[in-house]
């Protein structure tokens, strides 16, 4: 049985998204990326959208609690799972991720969600360009290593 695609969104996610509902009720322009991220989360599907709880609660303390509460309908939490410390830590050495980036990455092989019913995540959505250069010039190596750690 296939499920809906999951996405993981990081923190720059939440904050352009939120910036957008804010900025869209005060008759301010919205940028490119709190349009796109504003878009992506009234198109997908609630069921297939999760962020860490280090990125809600981070979201939850830097927002209007109204707007918080509006894009939380739409966004379940991904918590870590057994493998997920010991992901992160080989991104960081092997890779050189910084500690955050390590944390996100490592919770879209090695997170679930609250009912247990899916584990991992079928991409990680963020505005980092560091981050997105990085994995990319590393992508090879790093899907040959987490193979290597789940045989």
């Amino acid at each position: 049985m296939s499920h809906p695609m999951s996405l993981l969104l990081d923190k720059g996610v939440l904050r352009r998204c939120l910036e957008g509902l804010l900025n869209a009720l005060q008759g301010k322009r919205i940028t490119q990326e709190q349009e796109e991220a504003l878009t992506l989360v009234a198109s997908f599907p609630p069921s297939g959208l999760f962020a860490s709880t280090r990125a809600v609660n981070t979201a939850s303390r830097h927002a209007p609690p109204i707007l918080f509460e509006q894009l939380s309908l739409s966004l379940g939490v991904f918590f870590p799972t057994r493998y997920h410390s010991r992901w992160a830590r080989r991104l960081r050495r092997g890779f050189s991720f910084e500690r955050e980036d390590a944390y996100q990455l490592a919770l879209g092989a090695f997170g679930r969600d609250e009912a247990n019913s899916l584990l991992g995540i079928d991409a990680l959505v963020t505005f980092d360009r560091r981050l997105m250069a990085r994995f990319n010039v590393n992508r090879v190596a790093i899907e040959d290593s987490l193979y290597q750690m789940t045989r």
